[in-house]
């Protein structure tokens, strides 16, 4: 299942005012594109809360940044024989705290970059090659 299309702060805070206004949740939903679950969602969690501010996200964030991910995606693309490992080594020349090589993977594999062994061809001889 897809995730679902998250409100502004400034729908949110529409929604509010408007409730603050006097209308009820069934005229508040005749917005465009704002269903009646986001509408009572909105104004219950600004009940307990009283803010309109997006509420912390739960489990540990990325290590890296979305210019050090940039980094990995071309790195491999510009030189496709260049293993993970390799990768790793040139992203943990210019951080502070190194990245493993299971990180730099999973990058990759995000980006569709999917590794595979070149097939091993028997040689010619010079008889065949004639």
């Amino acid at each position: 299942m897809a995730k679902r299309r998250q409100l502004t702060s400034e729908q949110r805070s529409a929604i509010c005012t408007l409730r603050a206004e006097g209308y009820i949740e069934r005229k508040i939903l005749k917005r465009p594109k704002i269903s009646c679950k986001e509408v009572h969602y909105t104004l219950a969690r600004h009940g307990k809360t009283n803010s309109n501010q997006d509420r912390k996200r739960s489990g540990k964030p990325k290590s890296t940044t979305i210019a050090e991910d940039n980094f990995i995606i071309v790195t491999s693309k510009r030189n496709r024989r260049l293993t993970a490992p390799a990768i790793t080594a040139a992203l943990n020349e210019s951080r502070q705290t190194p990245v493993s090589t299971s990180i730099v993977k999973r990058r990759l594999l995000s980006a569709e970059l999917r590794g595979c062994v070149a097939v091993k061809k028997p040689k010619f001889t010079a008889r065949q090659a004639q």
